[in-house]
């Protein structure tokens, strides 16, 4: 079957697994097309595999490279005619402990990827959004994201991150 125009579209990071892979499960069935994006490239072929045929493009993104959410978007766009109804920025990594315990790389990570990644996709989807009627962008955030979670001070951080840029806008 593939994209229809004027099908409704949406674009998920983190869709490999866990609650982006059921997004794209419950709109496909919905009747839109689903963009899958991940750096599994099993479980987006899983992802996929769940998701009526020809509903569902398949995507390789790092949400931490510049270059490959560029490229990503643009894979979608040519399927779709350019156009994006939601962008589901979920993408994501958890990690705890003492924040004196953690490793720098495990901080840095946590950080490129559940918030510097979720402000490179907003702006990398920007325009097409722009030019879609009634789009939207969704953020996953958590409870850690309301209130401060022991042991979870980095990835609460980053997640207070993310509902202040979606409260921004």
């Amino acid at each position: 079957m593939g994209y229809q125009s004027g099908q409704k579209t949406i674009f998920i990071t983190g869709a490999a697994s866990g609650l982006g892979r059921e997004v794209g499960r419950y709109f496909a069935e919905k009747g839109w097309f689903v963009g899958i994006a991940d750096i599994n490239d099993d479980g987006m072929a899983e992802t996929a595999a769940q998701l009526p045929e020809g509903q569902s493009s398949i995507h390789r993104l790092d949400v931490t490279d510049r270059a490959q959410w560029k490229k990503a978007v643009a894979e979608f766009g040519a399927i779709t005619g350019d156009t994006m109804t939601v962008m589901f920025n979920n993408a994501g990594i958890g990690e705890g402990g003492p924040i004196q315990e953690m490793e720098d790389s495990a901080i840095d990570l946590m950080i490129a990827i559940n918030f510097t990644g979720v402000i490179t996709g907003t702006r990398a989807c920007f325009e097409m959004l722009k030019n879609t009627p009634d789009s939207c962008i969704l953020y996953t955030a958590s409870a850690a994201g309301i209130y401060g979670v022991a042991d979870l001070s980095v990835y609460s951080a980053t997640k207070f991150a993310v509902r202040g840029l979606a409260e921004s806008h």
